[in-house]
């Protein structure tokens, strides 16, 4: 035991000197997470297969007298479907309201047809109701409505 004391001692002694260390160094090799700023055309070439977005294409006009005609037409034609949305709304609460008055008696609604631009309304009587076509000449289609000339009782 004498000797195993002293060899104790001189082991822990040296055996820190022994031991050297330094700064660990760690470098990333997946561009993913970092690293070499040479990395990045990987980076983009994965997000750009990734993005499905594709941006709206414009025409490019070679003079400014387009663009403003452009620009005026684009108003006009807003203009023309807000003013035919209008008396469409109109339309329908002028049936509303002759159909179901506030003083609970029903008149009769002028039957017939309609031009509105590019709608076509055809109001005529239908059993027990109202029967009203509404087309759109340029797409072609069309929407009928029936609406019951009493309302059903709760």
């Amino acid at each position: 035991m004498k000797h195993k004391i002293p060899f104790l001692i001189s082991l822990l002694i040296v055996t820190p000197q022994l031991a050297e260390s330094t700064e660990m160094d760690h470098h990333f090799i997946n561009p993913d997470f970092g690293g070499n700023p040479l990395n990045g055309p990987v980076l983009l070439n994965e997000a750009n297969a990734q993005n499905f977005f594709k941006a709206p294409t414009t025409t490019s006009s070679s003079s400014a007298s387009s663009s403003a005609t452009s620009v005026s037409q684009s108003a006009l034609n807003s203009f023309k479907t807000q003013l035919e949305s209008m008396v469409l709304n109109k339309l329908a609460l002028e049936i509303t309201n002759q159909l179901f008055p506030s003083n609970g008696t029903t008149s009769s609604v002028q039957t017939g047809t309609y031009n509105f631009g590019d709608y076509v309304v055809t109001i005529s009587n239908a059993t027990g109701g109202l029967n009203v076509n509404v087309s759109d000449v340029v797409a072609g289609t069309s929407t009928n409505i029936t609406i019951p000339t009493t309302l059903p009782s709760n």
